[in-house]
């Protein structure tokens, strides 16, 4: 895993390649391999030689895995998930008019990418996520009993070939949610992944115990 940190937020982002199955077998040995060739002194990120093998992972039917995490100060209700037609839209809408612009993430330039479709399973996967870490009181993409981004898509009953995850905290709304994310270098390669075709977000609001009174989750998709 490679870290980074900016003042006012965090940023986590791992990225790993398997071979094609719709398991997570070997992707430690991955990991290592990939975030290895990726990281400096300074900054976590994917750069686009890792876009690079990220597609062509995904054209081989190759599994991949990518997530990052940004965090803010916020506000919110406390106990609520959100899933509203309305939500659903606007998620979709603010990620595909994102992506339907050429971007620099980082320093690289990507291309405008095709849109992404809303998917329940998807959005499963980002709320398990995210109503772990609510009620845990945690940060981090690793999931209950060690579950991954890719465990949690397979127990939602999607057969992936690539999958991604972002996760935030503390933003008060959706749109400075996706804003953030498309700030963010590793999330913004994970945004503008061509590979992906499939969307699901989620919300819940913390507690008054909670470090964050909001977490937020996406999974990005395209199934085998």
């Amino acid at each position: 895993m490679a870290r980074a940190r900016i003042i006012g937020s965090r940023i986590l982002a791992i990225a790993a390649l398997a071979a094609a199955n719709t398991g997570c077998g070997g992707v430690q040995h991955a990991i290592d391999a990939a975030v290895a060739k990726q990281v400096d002194s300074a900054a976590a990120s994917l750069t686009s030689a890792a876009t690079t093998a990220v597609a062509s992972a995904a054209t081989t039917a190759a599994n991949t895995i990518t997530t990052s995490s940004p965090t803010v100060a916020g506000s919110g209700a406390v106990g609520t998930t959100v899933s509203s037609k309305d939500f659903i839209d606007k998620a979709i809408a603010l990620v595909n008019a994102g992506r339907g612009v050429a971007r620099k993430c980082g320093t690289t330039d990507y291309p405008a990418v095709g849109a992404l479709k809303w998917q329940p399973q998807a959005e499963q996967a980002a709320l398990t996520q995210v109503q772990y870490l609510q009620q845990n009181n945690l940060f981090t993409h690793d999931g209950a009993n060690g579950s991954t981004v890719g465990s949690r898509l397979t127990a939602a009953g999607y057969v992936w070939q690539s999958v991604g995850e972002n996760i935030a905290a503390g933003f008060p709304d959706l749109e400075t949610t996706v804003k953030g994310w498309f700030d963010s270098e590793g999330h913004c390669v994970n945004l503008m992944n061509a590979a992906y075709t499939d969307l699901g977000v989620a919300e819940v609001v913390g507690s008054s115990t909670n470090t964050y009174k909001t977490y937020w989750g996406m999974v990005l998709a395209r199934p085998q």
